[in-house]
């Protein structure tokens, strides 16, 4: 008679007890409710979502009355403050046992320590210790110079042929060709067509012969560094041969005595530059 939505409660008068219907709504565990505590879930003996289980302290409450304000209530309750401090002071440092396994291999076989002074004896000492080991690993690390294709995108990849990457290009120079007539004609993506042709990517926007790509720009000028070759060359002639560390002194004083605007830090190249500098001119460095 009353609904789905209205419920009854029993209540006395004159020596009689009788039903009336109450004033308000019943309240629902909805999704949103879930969304905004997420630690709130509907109990297992619920059927209408009126019935809730708190995860952290397991405690079972009726919401059906209050809705939110019952959660909050229940959720600013000393029982609920109390095991969710208990929680996190226990999942503040989960690998507890870890730790200890650590300290047996390194040290004794019967090693142990409370939890407070293994906690802080890792933070102290052990994570100090491994930052600086890190640090100084990075400090060293070189980066990669040999690079395998992962895709088949770009120049013999199998879309497109260096051959006809270069002869739209041409045309696009010659003015034969718009940049989008000749990436349609050709099957070459617009926006790399373009970068070719403005010179953005590659050497002087042609693409090499050899290799996986048409390279990005120098460090340093080709003719600059057609300079430092031939005096690399002149001065081993002369009995004056520069070691590794040496040519890349003399290519910092050379950058900067020209104001060559370069990627190097301080106008220094790096290992791996002069690895390549040294392969591409034919160099052979000797002298340790």
């Amino acid at each position: 008679i009353l609904g789905t939505r209205r419920y009854t409660e029993p209540i006395k008068w004159e020596s009689k007890t009788f039903s009336r219907p109450c004033t308000h709504r019943k309240c629902h565990f909805t999704e949103q409710l879930q969304h905004q505590f997420p630690y709130i879930k509907r109990a297992p003996e619920d059927k209408d979502y009126t019935v809730v289980k708190c995860s952290i302290c397991q405690v079972i409450f009726d919401l059906s009355r209050g809705g939110r304000s019952s959660i909050t209530k229940h959720s600013d309750s000393a029982k609920h403050k109390m095991f969710l401090d208990a929680s996190s002071s226990s999942q503040k440092f989960p690998k507890y046992g870890l730790y200890i396994k650590t300290f047996t291999y390194l040290y004794e076989k019967k090693f142990h320590c409370a939890r407070t002074k293994c906690e802080a004896i890792i933070n102290n000492t052990f994570l100090n210790f491994a930052l600086e080991n890190l640090k100084a690993d990075l400090e060293q690390a070189r980066m990669g110079r040999i690079y395998h294709r992962k895709t088949t995108r770009g120049a013999d990849g199998g879309r497109y042929s260096r051959q006809e990457l270069n002869a739209s290009i041409l045309a696009v120079k010659e003015g034969r060709k718009t940049v989008k007539g000749a990436a349609k004609e050709y099957n070459i993506p617009r926006s790399t067509l373009r970068h070719y042709v403005q010179g953005s990517r590659g050497a002087i926007g042609t693409v090499a012969q050899s290799g996986t790509g048409g390279g990005g720009i120098r460090s340093i000028p080709e003719e600059d560094e057609k300079r430092l070759v031939e005096g690399i060359l002149l001065m081993e002639k002369w009995g004056f041969g520069l070691s590794r560390n040496e040519v890349m002194d003399v290519v910092q004083m050379y950058v900067r005595s020209n104001g060559i605007k370069t990627r190097f830090n301080e106008g220094r190249p790096e290992e791996d530059w002069y690895i390549d500098f040294a392969k591409r001119n034919k160099l052979s460095i000797k002298k340790p």
